[in-house]
């Protein structure tokens, strides 16, 4: 193993650091939400005062307590302690004569706005989904399902009708749901992942699916010759013609149409529709795996601000036990393809030759010490794994 090649940057510790400056307003978002949620229990008149507006300490009327007393959510608190210690120390073995620090470990919050975590999780499943999905070239299409914006308080419920709702979508491609006089077999489905992504501009919020569909047709017909109110681009002032559809795109805009307003899917009633919602149906370009595997929400809004805590409290609760990926067919079962064993036992050679030259002593350091740092080698497995994988998904790569 070459140590340049699990070598740690000083961009990603500037990431790192940047990224826990962030979470700051993060964790002050989360303890503005905790105390909101704080209530106080008048046990002489057996009720809370003023209002329940947590629907999880609906249980408080059981309470047997003997005196007032304060309900604080357990869930908030602990994000608020995991947040702050994310990424907080960073646990080294420390090489002095070599001057190598090799990174072991450090506490991660895995929380959905950690802009750490969000990356760690990002990189994950494209180590995951990517090397599955090459198996099938000249068979991925990508596809994009919208429908109006709304605001804050109803999208909650309109992910979870687009959830249901494309899992009727995925039955009638891979044909375990028919509609009658229309017929998806052509396709030849084999499978897809399908991801939330949710952009907003103050209360306005605009939740999409992008989807990655594995078709064993690698002739699709997508000619793209018809214009409806989703081929024009008005971002710049003007009526700019962008988007020529397809009769799939037709098909499936319809469809999704119908769908997601409880409209039941019959051949009648997608030829009565004279328009659907904006979706999209192409071949997989190579920058479509970022739009699969990218964060579910920004820390951003679409004017590049950060999010305000109204945006915040609201994604919170609309995305709360959401599952942002989702694999079907041949995607379903997706398991990690790196040879983790193998890069950990080229990995430990290399430091069992190490610890041959000195025994390293174990210190906690702050990425940001860490990034002023000129002195130390910094290395860590999680990116000699990295370079692994790249070196393995190259086709004319050999194994290092």
């Amino acid at each position: 193993m070459n140590i340049e090649n699990a070598r740690v940057t000083k961009k990603t510790l500037e990431k790192v650091v940047t990224n826990r400056s962030y979470n700051n307003i993060i964790l002050d978002y989360y303890r503005r939400l905790e105390q909101e949620y704080q209530l106080k229990i008048d046990i002489s008149k057996g009720r809370p005062k003023g209002k329940i507006k947590h629907k999880d300490l609906q249980h408080l009327n059981k309470l047997k307590v003997q005196k007032e007393r304060i309900i604080r959510d357990k869930t908030l608190l602990n994000k608020i302690d995991s947040i702050e210690k994310c990424n907080k120390f960073w646990n080294l073995d420390l090489y002095e004569k070599l001057k190598i620090k090799d990174f072991i470990s450090t506490n991660l919050c895995k929380d959905k706005f950690c802009a750490n975590c969000k990356k760690v999780k990002q990189s994950s499943r494209m180590g995951k989904y990517i090397p599955e999905l090459e198996k099938y070239p000249g068979k991925l299409y990508f596809l994009t399902l919208t429908q109006p914006n709304v605001p804050g308080k109803d999208l909650g419920d309109t992910i979870k009708k687009m959830s249901k709702s494309y899992s009727y979508l995925n039955r009638y491609l891979n044909g375990t749901k028919k509609i009658n006089g229309l017929d998806f077999d052509y396709l030849k489905y084999l499978g897809g992942v399908r991801s939330l992504e949710v952009t907003f501009k103050k209360d306005d919020y605009h939740p999409h699916l992008h989807v990655i569909l594995v078709l064993d047709n690698e002739n699709v017909p997508l000619d793209n010759y018809i214009i409806n109110k989703y081929s024009y681009d008005y971002s710049t002032g003007k009526k700019v013609l962008k988007t020529l559809f397809s009769d799939l795109d037709i098909l499936i805009q319809k469809i999704w149409y119908l769908l997601m307003n409880d409209v039941k899917v019959t051949k009648k009633n997608i030829e009565n529709l004279e328009l659907g919602y904006s979706c999209r149906i192409d071949k997989l370009q190579k920058n479509d795996f970022l739009d699969i595997f990218k964060y579910m929400t920004k820390e951003k809004d679409e004017d590049g601000k950060i999010l305000t805590y109204e945006n915040f409290k609201t994604l919170y609760y609309a995305l709360y036990r959401v599952k942002q990926i989702q694999g079907y067919g041949c995607l379903y079962h997706i398991k990690d393809t790196i040879d983790v064993e193998k890069v950990e036992e080229i990995y430990n050679q290399e430091i069992e030759k190490m610890k041959k030259i000195e025994v390293p002593v174990s210190v906690f350091e702050k990425p940001s010490e860490l990034l002023s740092d000129n002195k130390y080698e910094l290395i860590s497995r999680k990116s000699y794994m990295k370079y692994y994988n790249q070196v393995m998904m190259e086709p004319t790569g050999t194994k290092p």
